[in-house]
């Protein structure tokens, strides 16, 4: 269990793993689950998609997507989390390296995917995203520009104000914390991630 202070900034507890990239353990299989814990606009699916395949992302805007076509479609939300912990529980059933691609800025909307994670006996990580509230609303203008994926405005500001990074560095073994400036690893980086793109 990691601990931060109020306002996300790091205490004596916290242990950076700094880089270079921890190597990977000798004999290990990559297992465990990796969670995006961000905004909207706060980078959360460019981060993943320069580093795992698709297949080993489970994300609410995919599940949307195949559920009734559209990834907008909010009403669809409840089936694509339905969707979306259902491949995640079969994925750690079977000790598969898992990654979350969700907003998960609230406590109960990252504990089922925990008790998946607990349940198997897998590692469990987080990255939180915390760019500016401009940077994000940046990007999502800029994705709305290209025909993305854009969201309301006031949602964006109501979940960037949602974050509270002392919960989650509580609840995950180890947390990344990306923001406009920083990009730093606190926690000990379980065996079973070492080596692995969440370190990259």
């Amino acid at each position: 269990m990691t601990h931060l202070q109020p306002g996300g900034q790091p205490n004596q507890a916290w242990r950076p793993a700094g880089r270079p990239v921890v190597p990977p353990a000798p004999g290990v299989d990559p297992a465990g689950v990796v969670v995006m814990v961000g905004a909207p606009g706060a980078g959360k699916t460019t981060f993943i998609e320069s580093r795992w395949p698709y297949w080993q992302v489970v994300a609410t805007d995919r599940c949307r997507l195949m559920i009734c076509d559209d990834e907008k479609d909010q009403s669809a939300t409840q089936d694509a989390l339905d969707l979306m912990h259902a491949l995640l529980r079969a994925r750690c059933r079977r000790r598969k390296l898992t990654v979350v691609d969700a907003t998960n800025v609230e406590r109960e909307h990252r504990a089922p995917i925990l008790h998946e994670a607990r349940v198997c006996l897998l590692p469990v990580v987080a990255v939180l995203h915390m760019p500016s509230l401009q940077t994000c609303l940046h990007r999502n203008a800029q994705r709305a520009a290209y025909g993305g994926h854009d969201v309301p405005e006031e949602i964006i500001r109501r979940y960037h104000a949602a974050i509270r990074p002392a919960e989650v560095a509580e609840e995950f073994d180890a947390v990344r914390v990306i923001t406009d400036t920083t990009d730093t690893i606190y926690g000990t980086v379980p065996t079973e991630l070492q080596g692995t793109p969440w370190t990259w």
